[in-house]
């Protein structure tokens, strides 16, 4: 479900969020969700939605989750 997908997304982010990394030390990730629709032609369709709700977590200040 789109519901399980934004939770899990949340989950991954909070996860790399809170971890610090040798040399880099904290880390953050911005994360796209979408869902493939019946109406999609092809999962080019899917990916492209995931991917303009990633450049709007980025516009949004980075270190969120967006979902199209």
């Amino acid at each position: 479900t789109r519901e399980g997908a934004l939770r899990t997304a949340e989950v991954v982010r909070r996860t790399v969020a809170d971890q610090s990394f040798p040399v880099v030390g904290q880390v953050t990730v911005s994360i796209g969700v979408a869902m493939a629709r019946s109406e999609d032609e092809d999962e080019d369709r899917a990916v492209r939605r995931a991917d303009k709700a990633l450049y709007k977590a980025k516009e949004d200040g980075r270190n969120v989750v967006r979902s199209s």
